[in-house]
Parts: structure tokens; C-alpha cells; sequence
């Protein structure tokens, strides 16, 4: 099952977008109708591609090393961008957009609009980096739990390529969880799944085509998110069934 939290933010951005994209959905003319955001293709995306991009535009972007890219998010002042390696296949250039989505939702602008709706639009200031919180400022944020730090990319990885951060770890799962219920949608994945197949049909490998073929996810995050589904028809049709008893 999908968390509602995450789902409810799935439904905001498809009641920003003006309504849910037909399958396979592919977001980017819908982010840009629903978010404060531009979609950005690079061939062969690097770090330093991307620094440089906005070196030349007088904006800062991650100064951490050197490496390959599939997509990024740069977000400031209420904006993002969202860069992406154009060379990647269709359904990784879905999930990469619909990934960093994830991440300018979930970790700037719902933050971002939470600390203005408790704290006025002054605060935007302190969200930019324009000026330091005042003491008062900082108290009642720590006694609210609510975020009014400057945004910090989370690109951040160790020399071997892992995470090698619980924070990090923790946001880049909450965004693949959005991206999902943006792309598939566990309860319309369900739907179709009945619909489409039978009983005797219904083997994660049969689960992982249609979530390739009807909702374009690449092959590896279709087998991941196949086990979700299991054999859909679980429940025993008598007690000697539930029992084990044949």
C-alpha cells in the first residue's frame, strides 16, 4: 500500500495539472502546467555540465566531485530545474523527471510553502539565504518542526557511489515513492491488474510486464515494484484452504 501522505500529494499535482495524463504518462508538459519548474536535457549529463550551465548564469549548483548523471535538481527561490541526461531511454527519462519531482515536492516546495503559511512571506529571506533567522525565528521553528534552513542538494555520495547517509537515503526513497504513485498508481495499477489478469495468470513476471507495456517503467523498477502486488487473488476461497488442508 501507497502512504496517504504520498498519495495526496500525487492527487495535488494532477488537480494543479489540470488533470491526470492518460497512460503511459510521461510528466513533462504536465510539470510544467503544475510546478514552478523547467525541464532541462543534456546529452551525457554530468556534475561539472551542470555546474558550468549555471556558472554561466551566475547561480551556484553541487560542488562535489565529478560524476555521471541521469537527472538533477537545482531549486531556489520558489523555482527548480530539473536537468536530465537526454541519451537515457524513455522509460528512464520518465522515472528520472518523475524522481526529481519527487524531490522538489517533498523536500522544497512543500517545506517552503509550510514555512511561509506559519511564518509570513518575510521568511522566504531566510529560505534563500538572504538573511539568518532571528532567535525568535529559530525558536518557534524548532518548536513547530518546521524547516527554515537554506536547501541543500542531496547529491551528495560517498567515493564508491553509495548514498553513505540516512538523510539522504531517507528523502531519495521518498522520492521514488511519489514517482511511483505519479507513473503507477497502486491503487490503478490494482485495478488494471484484475482486469487484465486472470488468476492463473497473475505471476510477478506477468505483473512486471504490465507495469513495462501499460505504465512505461524501465525493467528494473517494474520487477521491484511487482512484489507489491504479489498474486492478487490471496484470499483462501474456504477455512481448509487458509488451514493448509487439502
Amino acid at each position: 500500500m501507497v502512504e496517504l501522505w504520498i498519495q495526496r500529494l500525487a492527487e495535488d499535482f494532477w488537480q494543479s495539472a489540470g488533470a491526470a495524463e492518460p497512460l503511459p504518462r510521461n510528466l513533462e508538459s504536465h510539470v510544467l502546467w503544475a510546478l514552478p519548474v523547467a525541464v532541462l536535457k543534456f546529452p551525457k549529463l554530468h556534475l561539472s555540465e551542470a555546474r558550468l550551465w549555471l556558472a554561466q548564469r551566475n547561480m551556484f549548483g553541487p560542488d562535489d566531485g565529478e560524476r555521471e548523471l541521469h537527472a538533477c535538481l537545482i531549486a531556489f527561490a520558489g523555482r527548480g530545474l530539473i536537468f536530465l541526461d537526454g541519451t537515457d531511454p524513455a522509460d528512464e527519462l520518465r522515472f528520472s523527471l518523475a524522481h526529481e519531482v519527487g524531490h522538489f515536492i517533498i523536500d522544497y516546495l512543500v517545506p517552503r510553502r509550510t514555512a511561509v503559511a506559519r511564518f509570513g512571506s518575510e521568511i522566504a529571506n531566510v529560505l534563500d539565504g538572504i538573511r539568518p533567522p532571528t532567535t525568535q525565528e529559530r525558536g518557534a521553528a524548532i518548536l513547530s518542526n518546521t524547516k527554515i534552513g537554506v536547501y541543500r542538494h542531496m547529491m551528495t555520495r560517498t567515493q564508491s557511489g553509495e548514498i553513505g547517509c540516512p538523510r539522504i537515503a531517507e528523502a531519495e526513497n521518498a522520492a521514488d515513492e511519489l514517482a511511483l504513485e505519479l507513473l503507477a498508481p497502486f491503487e490503478l495499477v490494482q485495478k488494471i491488474l484484475v482486469a487484465d489478469l486472470a488468476p492463473a495468470q497473475q505471476s510477478h513476471r506477468a505483473v512486471t510486464k504490465v507495469l513495462q507495456e501499460k505504465f512505461g517503467l524501465p525493467n528494473s523498477l517494474a520487477v521491484r515494484y511487482s512484489f507489491r502486488f504479489g498474486p492478487i487473488d490471496k484470499k483462501p476461497k474456504s477455512v481448509k484452504q487458509w488451514l493448509g488442508i487439502s
